[in-house]
């Protein structure tokens, strides 16, 4: 057997010195990998903090995020080094690492968009059901399933790999691809190139048919529904569809390339499309999160205010919970003073008419008890909110409004049963005024 055969280094052909180039490269390179961890971090971080995020659909982003930083960490360290090596050889070992790495990243994308899949497929079509069936519990079991099968699928393909003989050192690639290493081997490749056949077939294509199949269901439920359930069904499900149609596109590409060879006045173009699924959607996949879905936009935006205003702390507090008034305490000037120029919450008084304000928005619902003073102007008594689940945010407007209103009467029941005066209600929701019958 030939020498070549037990090559223990592998050269990636691709880099060449292009003087200066070489820095500006090398530059745009820490730039997107700064940007990479910094986006993802911020969402991780964001979900990591926040309890009201500690549900399914956003476990599974922040699972996202997890594997675009560990996929990144395969390519852009040794990338990095690279740019400004003289030598661009890389061991074997090393070489298979890196493919284990990359390929385990691309995998874990797609098994988890499919579980994302799933998520979505039961909070539109089954809502009664999903508070059941994706508990924390459930929802950790599907994500440990899923990374477990991708991290099979391509340890056998690798192991596969590293056992050929290879007559060759030469990888016309920025990093180690499976494909162009297994076509350096001294020996026919028909397992490995079915074993790879299979692989992606049941890492790609299968999920991609499960995934086009719960849509088709979510469409034709949307169909039957209203415009407004349609529009919030819209919201919740365009992000992961956006994802995974982009990190679909990618990975055609990435097989596209592994497949056919380009001519090399196409090299350049061989190289982007190479590194366009390690590229955008590491970038995409949190920008798309941030600014389509509120609850993690308007998280981001409070973890970066620099600071607040007293009377803003306060009345934060107050929104998320109910406080009766009490007088101002004197060691505490600063919050005296402030709530002297503002609304303040008032004494009850159960001789006096009661006036109940609800309202709802896509994701939480809320209510402010108030009574009229002795200057005939209405001043709150008491706050109340609830943060709707991913079950009770499928309801339709109307139904969110009553279930606000359903959730204050029990908060307030002391009050409101034995007020000798009839209590209103307001809301904004005209329909609202069928729901009882008229006199």
């Amino acid at each position: 057997m030939e020498n070549g055969t037990f090559s223990s280094h592998l050269y990636l052909s691709v880099f060449k010195d292009y003087g200066y180039l070489n820095y500006v490269f090398f530059v745009l390179t820490v730039t997107l990998y700064f940007v990479i961890i910094l986006f993802n971090v911020i969402i991780i971080a964001v979900i990591i903090r926040n309890r009201a995020l500690h549900q399914p659909m956003y476990i599974l982003i922040s699972c996202l995020s997890i594997n675009s930083l560990y996929g990144s960490l395969g390519l852009y360290p040794r990338l990095l080094i690279d740019l400004l090596s003289v030598f661009h050889t890389i061991t074997r070992p090393a070489c298979f690492i890196q493919i284990f790495v990359i390929y385990t990243y691309g995998g874990n994308e797609f098994t988890i968009l499919t579980v994302m899949a799933y998520d979505r497929h039961i909070a539109i079509n089954e809502p009664l059901k999903y508070s059941s069936k994706m508990t924390v519990k459930a929802t950790g079991t599907l994500i440990v399933i899923a990374i477990i099968y991708s991290f099979f699928c391509v340890g056998t393909l690798t192991l596969m790999g590293s056992r050929l003989p290879l007559c060759g050192d030469e990888i016309p690639r920025v990093y180690c691809a499976n494909w162009a290493v297994v076509k350096l081997s001294c020996i026919a490749t028909t397992i490995n190139n079915i074993a790879g056949l299979l692989i992606s077939i049941t890492i790609s294509f299968l999920p991609l048919g499960y995934v086009l199949y719960t849509y088709i269901s979510i469409l034709a439920v949307c169909y039957k529904s209203s415009k407004e359930f349609r529009k919030k069904a819209l919201q919740t499900c365009l992000p992961h569809i956006v994802t995974f149609v982009n990190y679909s596109i990618t990975i055609f590409c990435e097989i596209s390339i592994s497949r056919f060879e380009l001519k090399d006045e196409l090299q350049i173009l061989t190289i982007l499309l190479s590194l366009e699924f390690l590229i955008i959607p590491p970038v995409l996949n949190p920008l798309i999160y941030a600014l389509n879905l509120p609850d993690i936009r308007k998280r981001i935006i409070h973890l970066f205010q620099k600071r607040y205003d007293v009377n803003d702390v306060f009345w934060d507090m107050i929104s998320k919970f109910v406080f009766m008034y009490l007088d101002p305490c004197p060691g505490e000037p600063v919050i005296r003073q402030s709530r002297e120029v503002t609304p303040v919450l008032t004494k009850t008084n159960t001789e006096k008419q009661f006036t109940l304000e609800e309202d709802a928005s896509n994701t939480s619902v809320g209510a402010v008890l108030s009574q009229r003073s002795l200057h005939n102007k209405v001043h709150p008594c008491a706050f109340f909110s609830h943060h709707l689940s991913p079950t009770e945010r499928n309801y339709s407007i109307g139904d969110c409004e009553l279930l606000g209103m359903k959730l204050a009467f029990e908060e307030w029941r002391n009050l409101l049963e034995g007020a000798a005066i009839p209590f209103i209600v307001s809301t904004d929701h005209h329909s609202l005024e069928y729901s009882w019958p008229k006199d």
